[in-house]
């Protein structure tokens, strides 16, 4: 800090010390020396500057008028001085607290006012008190306001945060039932199964054992994630995967598993669900499977990565469709 810093707070001290002949009888006199202090250091009378400098100088004579000289050098030090400036320029009062127990410790100052039969944590207390009000009464109304409103928030963000840490991690069912909740129900997504005649047919149920190809008819271009949830609870990805048509999909029919493969048999009776993410940039997930690759099991940790992708994301398409698994 520089000696430009600490002069106008010395020469607070200087004209306390040459006002106080004698000591003050009552509160009518302390309010009369306050009013002289300020006006031989040019202080205004009604409304602090709005600076630290001029908080401060505000405050140690608000405070220090009937205080010994010990007691107004504690408030000239520089580590007292900064700390108060931290306090005022990041709305944190601990940053006080923890300072005054560290000068206190070690600083020679600290004896001497003790010697005084000062309680020194009473006093550092009181000049806080009137700095915190001089530093207040600098602001308007809508500023008040707007800091308490600032620091409500705040304090609601940190208990909101605690909150979510103390809960326990989501299970892979809770994962999977948040990106259902992102998803828009559709029937444009159903698997097609053959009649007598041998022609494919959407059909809400499949019955157990019977081949089966899955359909989705894109309104979009885009890359196409494709999840399937199966009655065991599993979560797939199968596109991308080998079953999949590779790269960017242009908009119309999409058919799993592609033609020259085999098609999809349900071995478990039950419920099927699967959802679509369909988005303009191919998305960079280091867990997603590669056009070549076999469909891969989703675990917790890459429904949360694909959780947190879609819920950012509002250019994203996400799709949700179920059929069963019938006897």
């Amino acid at each position: 800090m520089t000696d430009l810093t600490l002069d106008p707070v010395t020469g607070v001290i200087k004209a306390i010390a040459s006002m106080a002949t004698s000591p003050i009888k009552n509160q009518l006199e302390r309010n009369e020396r306050v009013i002289q202090l300020r006006n031989k250091l040019n202080l205004p009378p009604d409304h602090p500057p709005a600076d630290f400098t001029g908080v401060y100088q505000y405050a140690l004579v608000d405070y220090g008028v009937d205080k010994p000289q010990p007691i107004l050098e504690l408030f000239r030090q520089k580590e007292i001085i900064q700390a108060f400036r931290q306090a005022f320029e990041q709305n944190d009062q601990s940053i006080l607290v923890k300072k005054r127990e560290d000068f206190l410790d070690w600083n020679i100052l600290g004896d001497r006012i003790r010697e005084l039969n000062y309680d020194i944590k009473q006093e550092f207390a009181d000049f806080q008190a009137a700095f915190i009000k001089v530093a207040n009464s600098t602001r308007t109304p809508a500023d008040v306001i707007q800091i308490q409103k600032i620091d409500n928030l705040e304090n609601l963000l940190v208990e909101i945060v605690e909150r979510l840490i103390a809960l326990p991690p989501l299970t892979l069912d809770q994962l999977w039932d948040l990106l259902v909740d992102n998803a828009t129900k559709t029937d444009q997504m159903k698997p097609e199964i053959a009649n007598n005649l041998g022609m494919w047919n959407p059909a809400p149920k499949v019955p157990r054992g019977t081949p089966f190809h899955f359909v989705i008819n894109l309104a979009t271009s885009g890359y196409l994630i494709l999840l399937e949830k199966n009655p065991d609870q599993q979560i797939w990805c199968l596109s991308p995967s080998f079953l999949a048509p590779p790269s960017r999909l242009e908009a119309g029919q999409v058919k799993l598993p592609l033609a020259y493969q085999d098609t999809f048999t349900a071995d478990s009776v039950g419920r099927e669900q699967m959802l679509a993410i369909i988005s303009q940039d191919k998305l960079n997930l280091d867990w997603l499977p590669r056009e070549e690759d076999e469909p891969l099991e989703m675990r917790k940790e890459y429904l949360t990565e694909l959780l947190e992708y879609v819920q950012g994301d509002f250019g994203v398409q996400i799709l949700y469709a179920e059929y069963r698994v019938a006897e």
